[in-house]
């Protein structure tokens, strides 16, 4: 009976002792967080992205647990930005999209993406072109569309001259861009010819010469009364 007894005694504390193996037990569910597996020696191996003796972190480059969304700003967001809380990505100025792989409004040539804006880049005298430089309208150049062109004059008006037909010849082009005309021409474009002069101007000159000769030549006390 004794022995029966310690038999007994022997296989209770057996199954109390595998009973208490079986809850220490590793349990990828709740001991890996259900984003790992259980090990031989009851440790989890986590899933990528998961990090943590419980598997409940996010490993690096990954964010927003439990989702734990890949991210890493060189590739993810194509060096043009960082990756925020949740695993997107905050583009850089300049550049938009989920990845950071286009230009924003006003801005131009990825992945340069320079900024043109032609109302002020191009001082509103052209256009922003694909490479985000400025293509000016007619009659200006320059960078920044700030100056005018060959044959435009008086920035920002830039009028148009050109002595050859502008002034048709007769004249040259003066700082506001309209005609100083040659002796003998007139008009806004030069194209008068100055060919007469009023009959009476001639003769006017004539007697103002003989009164003068006379008055100086008259004697001294002529002179005097006149005065």
């Amino acid at each position: 009976m004794a022995r029966v007894a310690v038999f007994v005694g022997v296989v209770i504390a057996a199954c109390l002792f595998a009973a208490a193996g079986a809850e220490a037990a590793c349990n990828p569910v709740t001991d890996c967080s259900g984003h790992g597996v259980c090990l031989p020696n009851d440790t989890c191996a986590c899933d990528a992205g998961f990090t943590g003796a419980s598997c409940n972190q996010c490993g690096p480059n990954y964010y927003n647990y439990p989702t734990c969304t890949f991210c890493q700003a060189s590739t993810t967001c194509n060096g043009n930005g960082l990756c925020s809380p949740t695993g997107g990505c905050v583009c850089n100025v300049g550049f938009t999209g989920a990845s950071c792989n286009q230009c924003g409004p006003n801005y131009y040539n990825y992945p340069t993406c320079s900024f043109c804006q032609a109302s002020t880049t191009c001082s509103g005298n052209g256009l922003c072109s694909p490479t985000g430089g400025c293509v000016c309208n007619v009659g200006f150049i320059g960078a920044s569309c700030n100056q005018c062109g060959p044959n435009y004059y008086n920035y920002p008006t830039c009028s148009f001259c050109q002595a050859s037909t502008t002034c048709s010849g007769n004249g040259s082009c003066n700082l506001t861009g309209g005609c100083d005309c040659n002796p003998g021409w007139i008009g806004a474009a030069c194209d008068t010819a100055v060919t007469s002069v009023p009959v009476a101007a001639p003769w006017a000159r004539v007697l103002l010469a003989l009164l003068l000769t006379a008055v100086a030549g008259a004697p001294g006390w002529m002179r005097r009364s006149r005065g």
